[in-house]
């Protein structure tokens, strides 16, 4: 990828030179910026600015974070903990949402920072993370002017979701009975920033998580209190985080209570912003709907009286919310099994604490499967090839045979791969049972080569791995999920008697 243009030189006296414009006595008075008691606002106990504005403020700020030679050097993710979830005096994001620092003077600062302490070898794309991800958006924004509404944007799935106004108000004003949720909306709007994986928890908990309500709904309120609201990259992190575009894992969810507390065990940052809750023990401060009466009478704090009941029932909401999203992509693929189907885990808790680790824009999900899907024309007959892992594979091969009775055969034929394999499973024979009944079998093939090596065995490209043969019908072979298998399906209407893969 080629590098940006170089950033323009800053202004300066040098360059301003004569340029002059007369100001009046009363030029302050006719074009200062009023303050903020002039237009109407109360400033009593109002504390000072977190996020200073201005181009002299922004670049202070850069200097800063580059004074953190270790963390260029060796790019390595800070660990969360409580005061990762704070504004920080490094914290770029409003400054170059509004043009205060140019991306292209950080790209080359951080840049030239790497070279000289790695000895002019070249950064690594990661080390520009967010900034891909920041130009990502801008592109698949571009020439789309409905990227931020559901209806009619080409590359959003139309979601069902509920209108709830009141879950919505809820949500908003921080008062979801959810500590770690309620905590995370009370610093955005006295602070205007949270920290990206806070957003992620909101978000989950407004969309597919808890409430099922529209990703718009939730743009628009970061879109008001977001000092770092940037259309596109709003608009797109929250199709991401709704699974409505970019992004499709709806089975991983963030849990309210699980989540903040692996992030801080303490509940110290709940403390700060919330502190009606400052007195409950670190055990129920993330749930103290469970603290026993005694333990919310000794913290001056009765849930339903001084702080709200959970308003949903995360547990229950989640599993049903991950059924709905299932349902809704299955239609999307006309058939069960598409590659980001067939991998749905049957205990949806994941880790079977009630939460899931998020993942981030650039990070990689856990595993590295691979699926083909076949469908004939109205969904009659399907087969799904899933890799998981290598160097052995397991294929998943599901029919629903719309054939009359008669001999259903799969044969698997190893000399295929590169290099050689050997199937543990022989080649299997079963009878068609009657039309439009689900047939599975397992086929499992292994690799004879050094588990280092990450790469899925290559497959000539006129044999098939896989042959399932029936009587003659004619139907369409439709391409399912291509995401790195060698051997694509054509789309075809043929009489055919056989299905090879």
């Amino acid at each position: 990828m080629e590098p940006p243009e170089m950033p323009v030189e800053p202004i300066s006296e040098l360059i301003m030179g004569k340029c002059m414009t007369p100001v009046s006595d009363d030029h302050s008075e006719k074009f200062g910026v009023p303050s903020l008691e002039e237009l109407g606002f109360d400033t009593e106990g109002l504390g000072s600015a977190v996020w200073p504005g201005g181009e002299t403020e922004a670049l202070t700020r850069i200097e800063r974070h580059l004074e953190r030679k270790a963390w260029v050097a060796n790019f390595e993710r800070p660990r969360m903990n409580a005061n990762s979830l704070l504004a920080s005096p490094t914290g770029l994001s409003p400054y170059l949402r509004f043009g205060c620092l140019s991306c292209r003077l950080f790209y080359f600062k951080l840049t030239d920072l790497y070279k000289k302490v790695k000895k002019n070898s070249s950064p690594p794309l990661s080390l520009y993370g967010q900034l891909l991800w920041r130009e990502f958006f801008y592109t698949a924004a571009t020439a789309n002017p409905r990227f931020d509404k559901m209806e009619g944007n080409p590359i959003c799935v139309r979601i069902p979701w509920d209108r709830n106004p009141e879950a919505l108000a809820k949500w908003a004003e921080g008062k979801t009975g959810f500590p770690w949720i309620d905590a995370i909306m009370t610093q955005l709007r006295q602070e205007g920033w949270i920290h990206h994986l806070a957003r992620h928890a909101v978000a989950c908990f407004l969309t597919r998580g808890d409430l099922w309500i529209s990703w718009e709904e939730g743009m628009k309120v970061f879109e008001e209190l977001l000092l770092d609201a940037d259309w596109s990259v709003n608009a797109g992190s929250w199709m991401w985080l709704s699974c409505s575009s970019f992004f499709q894992q709806f089975f991983h969810c963030y849990c309210p209570v699980g989540f903040g507390r692996r992030t801080d065990p303490n509940g110290d940052y709940i403390r700060r912003y919330l502190p009606v809750l400052r007195g409950f023990p670190a055990k129920y401060i993330y749930d103290p709907w469970n603290a026993p009466d005694a333990v919310q009478s000794a913290a001056k704090c009765i849930i339903g009286v001084h702080y709200p009941k959970p308003m949903v029932n995360h547990a229950e909401a989640s599993r049903l919310n991950i059924e709905r999203m299932k349902q809704i992509y299955q239609q999307l693929s006309r058939y069960r099994g598409l590659g980001l189907l067939a991998s749905v885990p049957t205990n949806h808790n994941g880790n079977g604490n009630g939460g899931m680790m998020a993942y981030s824009p650039g990070e990689q999900m856990p595993g590295n499967g691979s699926t083909h899907g076949y469908q004939a024309a109205g969904g009659k007959i399907h087969a799904v090839s899933t890799h998981r892992t290598y160097p052995s594979s397991t294929n998943h091969i599901e029919f629903a045979v719309p054939l009359q009775p008669g001999t259903l055969l799969a044969t698997v034929d190893p000399t295929v791969l590169t290099p050689p394999a050997t199937a543990d499973t022989p080649p299997f024979t079963k009878p068609t049972p009657a039309a439009g009944t689900l047939v599975t079998a397992d086929l499992v093939i292994s690799k004879p080569f050094p588990p280092s090596q990450a790469t899925p065995p290559t497959v000539a490209p006129t044999t098939p791995l896989v042959t399932l043969k029936m009587p003659p019908v004619t139907f369409q072979i439709m391409p399912g999920s291509d995401t790195g298998c060698s051997f694509p399906p054509p789309v075809r209407d043929e009489t055919i008697t056989s299905v090879s893969f």
